[in-house]
């Protein structure tokens, strides 16, 4: 069975894709990824799978011209994804949001082929929301979302994660970043891209925190961003590593005691996953979806949540230092992880996938 992933704009958008892709792999059918990848294209080849990229953009509202030719952009690239369609002739078709993922669906539903979208956050986004009225079925990561899709047909699989064949112990990943075994241990970072305010909160927030707990943090600025922020560290005595980037993040996250980061969906379910209490700082754009993300363990008391705009020094180093000392229990993240299906999310989602070509 030929089947075509399209995803893009995101690594939040791709790593579902990848996961499904991998899956279908292994169970024998012939597998193409469609979209907009960019330097992810290396993610896809190191998985062994083939991809096709598009020139699309995606609609920002941040000037005429630029939004004509992002426009532009999405019709030649559903042109193009028509035309690629009807060559591969695949049995279904699947999206994981993004403008790297509309031309293609959109092409798919032109075509009568049997489709399929997943949202990955709680509030769908504008590629999916534009979508749904032409797809065979809707596939969520959690529940909440069906309210956006009433009278659709909707499934909720879970969202397929990136997880670790096999994860070291916690004193030796610490002890590998120079760090102490058996110190309480704060990982900090904003998303893929890295946050400035962020950054910038919690290096001014630790010297507040070291008069209260004794500790060491990990902290990923994102690229380009790693500016002076070690500085303030070694200024408050506090002992850190600081990076631009580090891979595999679940690593990092299996060694903290908390963690302090944004609220895209994979992160929120990488949170659970991985046991990890976690203050939330949502990213207040993009339509405010990753404050109900952030919702989805604050409400299970897993983590809580801070709005950007109350963010202070002082605030932030409250928080931490009453999450350090109120660790929610073990089953309470077991319930959470099977509420959300994140063990068996990226098996559920391919039979979704599978079964419409039966359906069709």
């Amino acid at each position: 069975m030929k089947v075509v992933l399209a995803a893009g704009g995101t690594a939040g958008h791709l790593f579902p894709a990848l996961q499904v892709g991998m899956e279908l792999k292994r169970l024998g059918h012939e597998v193409v990824l469609m979209g907009s990848f960019s330097v992810a294209s290396k993610e896809i080849a190191a998985a062994g799978l083939e991809s096709i990229e598009l020139n699309a953009r995606g609609l920002q509202r941040d000037g005429f011209w630029k939004d004509c030719r992002a426009a532009c952009s999405l019709v030649v690239a559903i042109i193009v994804s028509l035309r690629r369609l009807k060559n591969i002739a695949p049995q279904c078709v699947a999206g994981f949001g993004g403008y790297g993922a509309f031309p293609v669906v959109y092409a798919a539903s032109l075509l009568r082929l049997p489709t399929l979208i997943h949202e990955q956050n709680v509030v769908p986004g504008r590629a999916n929301r534009m979508l749904k009225n032409r797809v065979s079925k809707i596939a969520l990561s959690f529940k909440p979302s069906e309210k956006h899709f009433i009278g659709k047909p909707t499934v909720v699989t879970g969202c397929p994660i990136a997880t670790l064949p096999s994860v070291r112990p916690k004193g030796q990943i610490l002890e590998s970043l120079g760090l102490v075994p058996d110190k309480t241990t704060i990982l900090v970072f904003g998303g893929s891209q890295g946050s400035q305010i962020i950054n910038e909160t919690f290096s001014e927030a630790c010297e507040i925190i070291k008069g209260r707990i004794d500790y060491q943090v990990i902290h990923l600025t994102g690229r380009g961003k790693s500016h002076g922020i070690a500085e303030r560290y070694q200024q408050a005595d506090v002992r850190a590593v600081v990076h631009e980037f580090y891979r595999p993040l679940q690593e990092l996250m299996s060694a903290s005691d908390l963690v302090v980061c944004r609220a895209g969906a994979s992160t929120i379910l990488e949170l659970v996953h991985f046991r990890c209490p976690s203050i939330l700082i949502p990213y207040p754009y993009a339509g405010g979806h990753q404050r109900e993300n952030a919702r989805v363990v604050a409400d299970a008391s897993l983590g809580c949540l801070i709005d950007q705009s109350e963010l202070t020094p002082q605030r932030l180093a409250d928080t931490v230092c009453e999450r350090i000392n109120g660790r929610p229990k073990s089953d309470d993240f077991a319930r959470v992880e099977a509420e959300l299906y994140i063990q068996t999310s990226t098996q559920r989602l391919t039979q979704e996938l599978l079964q419409l070509h039966h359906e069709s």
